[in-house]
């Protein structure tokens, strides 16, 4: 979304809140996580248009003064550190009450190896110590990337990164990814359904900060 859109977004959500009181309709905005946005993020989002929340995205991974792409640019294991440091300081920051698709650097690899799996503990360790919950993208099960070959895995989900992730002490949400109407709830079932498969206790109204209406 261009910054351009931001007001007309905001005021959609307003309209729904107005249209529909009898649901609770939240404002949100997954964010790509510049520092230097940061303080917009706090003072303007979460401050004076007053957005419930807010979710940290890494869809590109800042690295020696320039960004890669973190869905098929994560290609070294420099790259991949870079990327879960990426995400273990937005889990260190207080301003996003979860983390959007954790596990898209598996696109980058056509197979499961150690540096993909020290990435994948380097940001698990992160989301346990801060408390801060992961999503299972509900958009990686509608494109998922279908491998060949005896070790072979879809791109996101990734899931070695999740079965990595029942040794941890952590919560996810389960997402649909929504870039369209059509996708809204989309893909919600089969995203429960996985974390239940693999026995990840999905996070709670109460620590995702969402009060009962």
């Amino acid at each position: 979304m261009d910054m351009s859109e931001l007001e007309d977004y905001h005021q959609a959500i307003r309209d729904a809140q107005d249209s529909f009181p009898e649901i609770t309709v939240l404002a949100g905005l997954e964010c790509e996580d510049f520092d230097d946005c940061r303080s917009f993020y706090e003072d303007e989002i979460l401050g004076r248009r007053n957005f419930d929340y807010l979710i940290g995205a890494g869809h590109f991974t800042p690295l020696q003064g320039s960004w890669e792409d973190s869905y098929f640019g994560m290609t070294s294991a420099t790259k991949l550190r870079a990327y879960g440091d990426h995400l273990c300081s937005m889990m260190e920051s207080s301003l996003y009450q979860f983390i959007a698709h954790p596990d898209v650097f598996g696109l980058s690899s056509d197979h499961w190896n150690e540096d993909l799996k020290a990435c994948s503990h380097d940001i698990l360790a992160a989301a346990e110590a801060n408390g801060k919950p992961l999503e299972i993208n509900g958009g990686g099960f509608r494109k998922l990337a279908q491998k060949s070959g005896k070790d072979a895995h879809p791109g996101f989900p990734l899931r070695q990164f999740w079965e990595t992730a029942c040794d941890y002490q952590i919560t996810v949400v389960c997402n649909s990814d929504a870039h369209h109407p059509t996708h809204a709830m989309a893909s919600i079932e089969k995203c429960i359904q996985y974390a239940e498969e693999l026995g990840l206790t999905i996070a709670s109204d109460e620590q995702l900060g969402i009060k009962a209406a």
